[in-house]
């Protein structure tokens, strides 16, 4: 079966599947062609365990009793896959009220039907406000065809206003996203991931932004909003030592918080957290208690997460269990677990709570109930699930003296590395931790000229120990 007919379709959901069964019977869309049989097997045959995939065109010609050739049932599937794919064209130009008008009013423009564009534009002018900042380029052709309705009136004074308007749109939008990509540049800097940006780089820093910031400022326009939130949060992370640009940002976004969407406020949630990062990073360990607060006010928020979306692949829920149990909050924690671990993806759920179960043990110190819990975790899909599950072992091993057990799972982990996928700062990191354990053997085995002393400095002041820094402290204080 075709790979991506077989994603598409999965993606469906039972109003989508009625859905796209009409859309297959429109002849505008097929032609002459009829896809009704092969469209029920198919919708059959997903209801069934057994995968998609699994099935062949010999297959599905076997059960559709061989009233095609397996070379028209390849054809039929390629052309459902091409619909599907039309289907969802379709399906988000009915999200995009905004985007839909644009369409039409250039067509009626350019077509000279000014007055068909008039009564349509009166008739649904409340429809077509901008909410989101991509909304404002689909927004931008409509005031454009307004202006071209004032100019065939000949009102050129109206006609000014609405290109200008459009010209302040087209503003927003682009510092906007001048600022967001640059924020984000700045943040594969600070983990050293490659990119080739150097033509937005010298655009940017040709942009007088401080002067562009505080004329906006004061005039208070409200589709400027977005670009000056996320200028105030990329000053704040170019200068992590001035805790004014940070409480700057939080006065900000809580003042004009209802103006923002959700796009906007997750960017505000998640930057700040980098924010932080950068501080702990640095060794401010306070920091952890002002990502935990962050972390409180998203989920009162409750617009910005969804922990059963898989593009947060074990990141986030992971996120908030570790930086609560940094912040000491074990009882919360606790809670956090207990409700919103039914909320993420089948596909991790086990895993998740599982480590989540063996970090919340570690930090009430009952390590042999997160050893217990680890030994019935089996391996993941997710490479961030099983380098945690490996790294846990060697560090409750180590702190049980079981170290011959601590030196299988080195081994393991040293092995693991070798598969394909892992991200470069998970190698990275992850490398740097297994060093350092085997430096700190060698120190408590007396194989090593470095004193303890000299390896808590180490671990103290170089910038790549900071994922484990607080573990290496806690053990080195309590062998000395």
């Amino acid at each position: 079966m075709n790979k991506n007919l077989v994603s598409l379709l999965q993606s469906f959901s039972k109003n989508e599947w009625d859905e796209f069964e009409d859309f297959i019977s429109s002849p505008y869309y097929v032609k002459s062609r009829d896809y009704g049989e092969l469209f029920v097997l198919i919708k059959k045959l997903f209801a069934k365990e057994k995968s998609m995939l699994d099935y062949s065109a010999e297959d599905i010609q076997q059960l559709l009793k061989g009233k095609f050739s397996k070379q028209t049932i390849h054809n039929r599937i390629y052309e459902l896959n091409k619909l599907a794919e039309k289907f969802l064209i379709v399906k988000n130009q009915e999200k995009n009220p905004i985007e839909n008008f644009a369409c039409l009013f250039d067509e009626l423009v350019e077509r000279g039907l000014f007055s068909s564009y008039n009564i349509s534009y009166r008739n649904n002018k409340d429809k077509i406000q901008p909410v989101e900042i991509n909304d404002f380029i689909p927004y931008c052709r409509i005031i454009q065809a307004e202006g071209f309705y004032q100019r065939h009136n000949s009102n050129f004074p109206e006609t000014i206003n609405q290109f200008s308007k459009q010209a302040d749109y087209i503003s927003a939008y682009f510092l906007d996203k001048l600022v967001y990509y640059y924020t984000e540049y700045f943040l594969f800097d600070s983990i050293n991931i490659k990119y080739n940006a150097d033509n937005f780089k010298v655009l940017f820093n040709s942009i007088d932004l401080d002067k562009i910031a505080v004329k906006h400022s004061d005039s208070g326009d409200v589709i400027f909003k977005p670009f000056l939130m996320r200028y105030y949060i990329l000053k704040a992370l170019q200068n992590t030592k001035d805790e004014k640009l940070a409480d700057r940002v939080h006065t900000y976004f809580e003042k004009n918080r209802s103006t923002f969407t959700v796009n906007v406020k997750i960017d505000y949630f998640q930057k700040m957290q980098a924010y932080y990062n950068f501080l702990i990073n640095s060794g401010n360990e306070s920091a952890f208690k002002k990502v935990h607060e962050l972390h409180k006010a998203r989920l009162i928020d409750g617009e910005t997460i969804n922990f059963s979306m898989m593009s947060y692949t074990a990141t986030e829920f992971r996120d908030f269990v570790i930086v609560g149990l940094n912040a000491d909050d074990f009882k919360w924690v606790e809670d956090f677990i207990s409700k919103y671990s039914g909320k993420l993806h089948p596909s991790i759920r086990k895993e998740e709570i599982t480590l989540a179960k063996v970090r919340l043990n570690i930090a009430r110190k009952d390590l042999l109930m997160a050893v217990q819990l680890l030994k019935k975790q089996k391996n993941s899909k997710s490479h961030v699930h099983n380098i945690d599950s490996y790294v846990y072992k060697i560090m409750l091993y180590f702190e049980l003296t079981m170290y011959d057990k601590m030196e299988l799972e080195i081994d393991n982990l040293t092995h693991y590395l070798n598969k394909s996928g892992l991200i470069e700062i998970q190698l990275k990191n992850t490398k740097v931790f297994i060093n350092n354990i085997q430096r700190l053997m060698r120190i408590i085995n007396r194989t090593s000229k470095e004193s303890m002393s000299e390896f808590t400095e180490y671990i103290n002041t170089n910038p790549d120990s900071h994922s484990n820094r607080k573990w290496f402290l806690k053990v080195t204080n309590d062998i000395e």
